[in-house]
């Protein structure tokens, strides 16, 4: 028995990108905005408690 072989680039190349890919680039964006939305926020942050933390 012999195994087939399959062209990466070609099998990628004949197929168009549907609605399920689109989703997942999608998915995976919202995952980076939310994952640095935590250190812009501290960065806000800290100004306005080492005010209120001084006293």
């Amino acid at each position: 028995m012999q195994a087939r072989q399959v062209n990466v680039y070609d099998l990628i190349d004949s197929h168009r990108i549907g609605r399920r890919e689109y989703l997942i680039v999608g998915f995976c964006a919202l995952l980076m905005l939310f994952d640095g939305f935590d250190t812009q926020v501290i960065s806000f942050i800290v100004p306005v408690l080492g005010k209120d933390w001084r006293g």
